[in-house]
């Protein structure tokens, strides 16, 4: 018992030192030299690599080999008890003017009152399912380990990214789940998400099809396999912007990422650098974005006039509603973001664990071995009854391993009480 106790310390420690990461932190972080300390005292464990390591593993194989053997002691533990416990010495010995007759069914109502339930001759136990309480922590700690190697060994777990239209297919479970929008839901007059919202048509081997929605800690069971919404990726494709020369409308064009268009009927060439959701402006003039939502989109946009190769390439804001002077290099050109071209990608987490259900039974049967353990524990009494001077004597004997305190206060209840009746019985 105690070897398998070393061992489950053993397991906790190795268990918390997997928690630990191994890239530091950086400088500015507050708390940074003590984290990178404790980083680096730990960083020989591996971080999460510890829980496949051969060391991890042989810890919980034998662990799980103490716990079988303990569990077959305990199995066998209550009938031993009940052979050992005339074995024991007396805990009371009470003499009566009755004879042993009268006294014997005087013990047969105490014992009845107190819920004692005969065994055997001269054997009395009370509370003798609670012997499954202790086996039972033991046997729900098996079957989490079982469970643990059941994933270890056959579950699928990857992380992967869906764009908006694509669609992954689930051959085991015989569906396909096709992305249709991802949105993002701020709390009410916020730039903070509340929610990260995957809406999918799901599609199985018959033509069926019917929408689902994923939903960041509200994971989607498809079958056997469990969805679990973990991020975003956007994708800012290009944008359609209106050129405006000496302020009047002069001509559209789309804009792809990481290309140079040129803007019909005019000499510019034109190209975007970067994209912000939601733009503001500073005090000091400069252009930042307020929070990640598309709100107040604006474009950094770099064009040059091919035709005047010396003034080189030119850098400014193009905003949703053009904003006369701000950065405008000569002032004879301004630019309006009409259209955004965005894709949202959703990471999603899929995974099929075969020893979950498993795992949920082992907890299940480890929490109610551990109520049971704790409010029914069992006792084993020996009650004899012999005549004696032309009265009776009656020894009382028990056996509680877990509990021999609370045993002996047992037995003084039931001294009490025999003694009650026999002088009832008087």
């Amino acid at each position: 018992m105690r070897v398998a106790i070393f061992l489950i310390f053993a397991v906790a420690l190795f268990s918390l030192l997997g928690t630990f990461p191994t890239v530091p932190v950086s400088a500015d972080t507050r708390g940074a030299s003590l984290a990178n300390g404790l980083i680096a005292l730990t960083r020989f464990t591996g971080g999460r690599a510890l829980y496949g390591s051969p060391c991890f593993l042989g810890l919980l194989g034998l662990l799980a080999v103490f716990l079988v053997g303990i569990s077959l002691r305990q199995g066998s533990a209550w009938r031993t008890a009940e052979d050992q416990v005339r074995d024991q010495a007396p805990s009371a010995v009470l003499r009566f003017g009755l004879s042993d007759a009268r006294i014997r069914g005087c013990v047969s109502l105490a014992l009845s009152e107190l819920r004692f339930k005969p065994a055997r001759a001269g054997i009395v136990v009370k509370n003798r399912f609670g012997v499954w309480g202790p086996l039972g922590v033991h046997l729900g700690v098996l079957v989490v380990l079982l469970a643990g190697l059941m994933t270890y060994l056959w579950a699928d777990v990857r992380e992967v990214e869906i764009r908006e239209g694509e669609s992954l297919p689930l051959p085991r479970e015989g569906i396909t789940m096709r992305l249709d929008k991802f949105s993002i839901l701020p709390y009410p007059g916020k730039d903070q998400a509340q929610q990260y919202v995957s809406r999918f048509t799901i599609k199985d081997d018959k033509g069926r099809r019917g929408p689902r929605e994923l939903r960041v800690n509200h994971p989607l069971l498809l079958g056997a396999t469990k969805i679990f919404q973990m991020r975003y990726r956007l994708e800012v494709q290009g944008l359609e912007l209106e050129a405006f020369k000496e302020g009047r409308p002069f001509s559209s064009v789309r804009l792809e990422q990481g290309k140079t268009s040129a803007i019909p009927s005019g000499s510019l060439e034109v190209r975007f650098k970067e994209v912000l959701p939601d733009f503001r402006i500073s005090p000091e003039g400069k252009v930042f974005s307020a929070g990640f939502i598309f709100r107040n989109p604006a474009a950094k946009i770099l064009w040059r006039d091919p035709a005047r190769p010396e003034a080189g390439e030119r850098e400014q804001w193009a905003f949703g509603d053009r904003l006369s002077g701000h950065e405008r290099p000569g002032g004879e050109w301004d630019f309006r973001v009409a259209k955004i071209y965005k894709t949202y990608s959703s990471g999603v987490r899929v995974s099929r664990d075969p020893g979950a259900p498993l795992a949920a039974a082992g907890y299940v049967v480890l929490i109610f071995s551990a109520f049971l353990s704790s409010f029914a524990i069992p006792r084993v009494l020996s009650v004899a009854a012999f005549g004696a001077d032309g009265g009776s004597r009656l020894e009382i004997r028990g056996l509680s391993r877990r509990d021999p305190i609370g045993l002996e206060e047992e037995i003084a209840r039931l001294a009490a009480l025999v003694g009650k009746k026999a002088e009832a019985a008087r």
